[in-house]
């Protein structure tokens, strides 16, 4: 019983020196990348990676992201940060924060035509109105994300928009049914 203790305590021990280790090889290959579009689609994918578990991390990923991508003219890459980083100030309750960056995420979707990047981009500003307690703009947000769902065949941007209106019209305490009508054209 007692090896089993200590097989056991070894096995910890080197599962986590090999997660430390794991983080500090990405941060060092991070480090030792040319500034360029490659660097940022890596911070990019480190930075979703780290987001649900981390999100402080993640958030210093982004913004340096944010930062490669501005410096080099990588508009896809700094519409991917900002999404980031709305999402990360969004999680860490730092409301206004969240819909500063996911407005100029929104604005450079538009720009770049990407109608899916648009429809997530509203969704996520939809989720700061309706953290505000602000259900008419988080509906009309919802709405418009919904409707270009639909019209890109993106089902699970529709059907997160159309439960998103739904609750917002709960809150609301209205009928659902009369929020749906519009999209149903």
């Amino acid at each position: 019983m007692r090896y089993k203790f200590y097989f056991l305590i070894f096995l910890l021990l080197g599962a986590f020196c090999l997660s430390a280790h794991a983080q500090i090889s990405l941060e060092d290959k991070v480090r030792a990348m040319p500034d360029d579009s490659a660097k940022v689609n890596y911070l990019h994918r480190l930075v979703d990676s780290l987001r649900e578990r981390s999100s402080r991390q993640a958030l210093f990923f982004a913004i340096e992201g944010k930062g490669i991508a501005d410096r080099i003219g990588y508009k896809q890459g700094s519409l991917y940060m900002l999404e980031s980083i709305s999402w990360m100030h969004y999680r860490n309750n730092d409301l206004l924060n969240a819909l500063q960056a996911g407005q100029a995420a929104l604005k450079i979707a538009y720009e770049l035509g990407e109608q899916p990047a648009v429809a997530k981009c509203l969704i996520g500003i939809a989720a700061i109105y309706f953290e505000e307690k602000k259900y008419e703009k988080a509906i009309e947000h919802f709405k418009e994300a919904g409707r270009i769902g639909k019209e890109v065949g993106n089902t699970a941007t529709y059907g997160r928009a159309m439960n998103n209106i739904g609750f917002s019209f709960i809150h609301l305490k209205k009928s659902v049914s009369t929020a749906l009508r519009p999209l149903k054209k």
